[in-house]
């Protein structure tokens, strides 16, 4: 019975951890990297977005469905970031999977970047914004103000955006993540490849020059 009740109490003590790491980090269910290849028309009718482009761009796109309160998104990202540096050409697509079981204002943010942008806001600026983890309202005002761009303030306006068209772009997201089978963040296409998990920009670039060989 001794042993029994040791047995049971680890397991406990290893279950509390592991919760506690998950939510202490923010954790995503597509922590740890993984590869796979798939169908070359798995991302064939997906709504057409803005393509963020590093240094001259790239024939291929780099696809990500990433969630704005996720840490390895916010770490894929800074990655992206490296790229210039690397003199690395790339353009990328950006879509949305916001976890709302552990990232409860994901979504909102999602549809916030959509009406940002849709009023004439540069993609890789907004997102730069929206992974810093400051006030984006403030951010985006301090740089941009209500003047040059009119309306924008309907985008921090959450009674108007509750059943906007931008909420909406973010369910297409989500319904064709889930068609694709892609359930955790960030998730990376290039070609036909699916990588799961952040990934270092030279990684990024090796699966980049692999496909446009």
């Amino acid at each position: 019975m001794k042993k029994e009740y040791v047995i049971l109490v680890i397991g406990l003590v290893f279950i509390s951890y592991s919760i506690g790491n998950m939510v202490a980090t923010g954790g995503s269910p597509a922590q740890e990297r993984e590869e796979s290849v798939v169908g070359d028309n798995i991302l064939k009718g997906y709504r057409q977005v803005p393509r963020i482009h590093y240094g001259e761009g790239s024939n291929v796109d780099v696809i990500i469905y990433s969630d704005y309160d996720c840490p390895y998104c916010k770490r894929l990202w800074d990655e992206l970031e490296k790229s210039e540096s690397m003199a690395l050409n790339m353009t990328v697509k950006y879509y949305h999977l916001p976890i709302e079981t552990i990232h409860p204002e994901a979504r909102r943010k999602a549809a916030m970047y959509e009406c940002i942008v849709d009023h004439g806001y540069d993609a890789r600026i907004v997102n730069n914004i929206m992974f810093s983890n400051t006030d984006v309202e403030a951010e985006i005002y301090s740089i941009i103000g209500d003047e040059e761009l009119p309306g924008v303030s309907q985008c921090f306006d959450d009674s108007t955006m509750i059943d906007s068209k931008y909420q909406h772009l973010v369910d297409i997201d989500l319904s064709n993540a889930k068609a694709s089978g892609f359930t955790g963040t960030p998730t990376i296409v290039v070609g036909n490849r699916v990588i799961r998990g952040a990934v270092p920009i030279t990684e990024l670039a090796r699966l980049l020059k692999e496909t446009q060989n």
